[in-house]
């Protein structure tokens, strides 16, 4: 076993012109020549900067048929950069990269890695991970709570960033008016998974014969479905098919206030669709042979045939088009996720054959 310890910093800079402001050419009305803004800049952008304390051990078993790692760390950013959106009153709606206070990440990694059979003609092994990474906001600076984009938003002492939609007040209750149900606002959840376990296998028979196998999940995080909302508005989306059937007859009879506000085209709302986007998948399965050496032809050193699907299962009770399927969030410090007619993680496969000389 070895224990270690560390603390360290680090930095992370904007882009060159980042702080500028910039027009890009456009044309006017009438064909004349324009000028639209481009980037919006802030002259007192800087760097933000980050200081991480972290511990734990490595550690082996059983001749290393059993290996162990664990880390748990702090981290806290400074002056972090993120893309806001500015109020759209001032002429811009494009967002702006700030500095914008203080943040907080903690969590911990564990890795276990065992050899269940080791034997000249059968090899199995078996592993996984655990790791948790919580964020908060510790200081939001003094322009206050921050508006990242989806109605993802930063507010101290919350997950960076938490989606706030509106839902319905009482969702298992009948309303006295079913045709105006009370809404309000509320915090949903933090917009990325704090969890995340991944499960892996491989038996080999003969050194020649290889079964790999590797899942992952993600937990603890929420995702609007905008491909489900709207749908719902265009009396589109299955499952509520009976429950509009009976809404566009007038009978609003037996139905609650959540299932009115999840499926009436006029009032469901974002968050009516806003679920938790826990998941685990079915990421990679390959088979793999390694020619033995006496069937090899002519000058052949060592061939070998793979095979390999990915992404071919998914277990989740996300009612959109794939928990992973997010618009935008993929940006250079954008923090926001939304799910919005976007195509999810394509399942593909491949088959190779690889041969030296």
């Amino acid at each position: 076993m070895k224990l270690r310890g560390a603390y360290g910093e680090s930095g992370r800079a904007p882009s060159a012109f980042a702080a500028i402001r910039t027009y890009e050419s456009t044309s006017g009305d009438e064909g004349e020549p324009a000028v639209t803004p481009g980037n919006i800049g802030d002259p007192d952008l800087g760097p933000e900067r980050s200081r991480e304390f972290e511990g734990g051990f490595e550690a082996s078993f059983f001749e290393d048929r059993i290996s162990a790692s664990f880390t748990a760390y702090r981290q806290r950013t400074y002056d972090a950069l993120v893309n806001v959106q500015p109020t759209p009153s001032n002429g811009f709606t494009d967002t702006q990269l700030r500095n914008v206070g203080e943040f907080e990440n903690r969590g911990i990694e564990f890795d276990l890695d065992t050899d269940v059979i080791r034997t000249e003609a059968v090899t199995w092994r078996l592993g996984g991970s655990y790791s948790t990474n919580f964020t908060e906001a510790i200081e939001t600076g003094p322009s206050g709570d921050i508006y990242v984009g989806w109605n993802n938003e930063i507010k101290e002492g919350e997950p960076v960033p938490a989606v706030y939609r509106d839902v319905v007040k009482n969702p298992d209750q009948i309303p006295d008016d079913p045709q105006n149900v009370e809404f309000e606002e509320r915090n949903l959840g933090a917009s990325y998974a704090p969890q995340t376990l991944n499960l892996n296998t491989s038996v080999t028979l003969w050194e020649d014969l290889t079964l790999e196998v590797l899942g992952q999940g993600k937990f603890g995080h929420v995702l609007s479905s905008g491909t489900a909302y709207q749908n719902v508005r265009r009396e589109k989306w299955p499952t509520c098919n009976d429950i509009q059937a009976q809404i566009s007859n007038g009978d609003y009879s037996g139905l609650t206030a959540g299932q009115i506000g999840r499926c009436d085209p006029d009032q469901t709302t974002y968050g009516m669709w806003t679920r938790a986007a826990d998941y685990f998948k079915l990421r990679s399965l390959s088979l793999q042979y390694r020619v033995p050496d006496q069937y090899l032809p002519g000058r052949l050193r060592n061939a070998s045939l793979r095979f390999q699907g990915r992404n071919l299962f998914t277990i989740t009770d996300y009612p959109g088009l794939d928990p992973e399927a997010f618009e935008d969030g993929n940006r250079p410090f954008a923090l926001f996720r939304q799910e919005y007619y976007n195509l999810p993680p394509v399942r593909s496969f491949t088959f190779t054959l690889k041969t030296n000389f």
